[in-house]
């Protein structure tokens, strides 16, 4: 519900850079919560790599439910809430993003990229789950190179889509000319629908 008026009023840039620094305040908080309830702050699990993570899985889940206590409980609960609408929130608008910056030719290809290489990291975040100390300061300050790098990207809020003919803009009302060298063409909307005879 929030995701877009926000990125309406505020911009794509800085909503989607806002949305990054809030999970990485989450991870922050959430990091320090679990440290404070576990001195070393990550999973001491032994054995094969399922019964590691079996174990993590376990330990985690133990400490936001009965190491933590008190307001602690309440403070890692509401990051873990927090932590999760900012990254959501954030990739949603990564595809807004993607989809308003690539031009018509080669749209689906990029929104297809930029999708897989974010897979990549959805890949190696349960291996870095396990094998750092405090793995959720690595993913807060992923959170906030992102944010920055976001502001390499040109502002796509209220900019006419590239390669995309005249008849298709959707917009004020206004006319906005073509790109060169392509050739508008007439709007499946404007063509009127023609039954076929029956005979």
């Amino acid at each position: 519900m929030a995701l877009a008026p926000t990125t309406n009023r505020l911009g794509r840039r800085a909503a989607y850079a806002g949305f990054m620094l809030l999970a990485a305040a989450a991870c922050v908080v959430l990091q320090l919560e679990l440290s404070a309830a576990r001195p070393g702050g990550a999973p001491t699990a032994a054995g094969a790599n399922a019964t590691r993570a079996a174990a993590a899985a376990a330990e985690l889940g133990g400490a936001l439910g009965g190491a933590l206590g008190g307001a602690a409980r309440w403070r890692a609960t509401g990051a873990v809430l927090c932590g999760r609408f900012a990254s959501v929130a954030a990739v949603n608008v990564g595809y807004i993003v993607s989809a308003e910056l690539f031009p018509t030719s080669c749209r689906n290809s990029g929104i297809g990229w930029s999708t897989g290489c974010g897979r990549i990291g959805a890949m190696l975040a349960p291996h870095l789950m396990l094998g750092l100390a405090k793995p959720l300061l690595l993913f807060a300050w992923l959170c906030v190179a992102a944010a920055a790098t976001m502001g390499l990207l040109p502002e796509s809020a209220g900019a006419a889509m590239a390669d995309v003919p005249e008849a298709e803009r959707v917009g004020t009302g206004t006319h906005l000319p073509a790109s060169p060298g392509l050739t508008p063409i007439a709007s499946p909307r404007e063509v009127p629908l023609v039954s076929a005879s029956v005979g």
